[in-house]
């Protein structure tokens, strides 16, 4: 299993082009933002820096899970708006279920019953691998 922090560590690095500041926006600490990707790496037995003397630069590894992280974190993030809905009384629970997730409306009809269901018989995910070639300050 993925865990979701490495994710949002490198979509915000992406994002700022800085690791100081990427943690700054996390609410980390830059040790804290260098030790989850270490640990990321030695767990799945990947590297997904080269450093280029101060410069940091995506492998094909990062490049691919930053990818991931671009599709993943705004479904979690929306999945946790609406369950945060529920938890307060301003959805039905009781109703039609679960609104549709982005993203899924090509699997299925836009409900995770019809996309689960149709990716049981195959589909792709439309993951697609974003090539960041920009290096980042360490």
């Amino acid at each position: 299993m993925i865990d979701i922090q490495p994710l949002a560590i490198l979509r915000e690095i992406d994002r700022t082009s800085s690791l100081t500041q990427a943690a700054d926006k996390l609410n980390l600490t830059q040790s804290a933002v260098s030790h989850a990707i270490r640990r990321f790496e030695e767990r799945h037995g990947v590297k997904l820096w080269e450093r280029e003397g101060h410069k940091l630069r995506l492998t094909l590894t990062g490049e691919y899970l930053l990818g991931l992280a671009m599709r993943v974190l705004p479904q979690l993030e929306y999945g946790a708006m609406v369950l945060e809905d529920y938890a307060r009384g301003r959805r039905d629970p009781g109703g039609n279920g679960m609104p549709p997730l982005p993203g899924l409306a090509d699997a299925g009809g836009g409900s995770v019953s019809g996309g689960m269901a149709r990716c049981r018989t195959g589909c792709d995910h439309g993951i697609s691998v974003r090539r960041a070639g920009r290096a980042f300050e360490s």
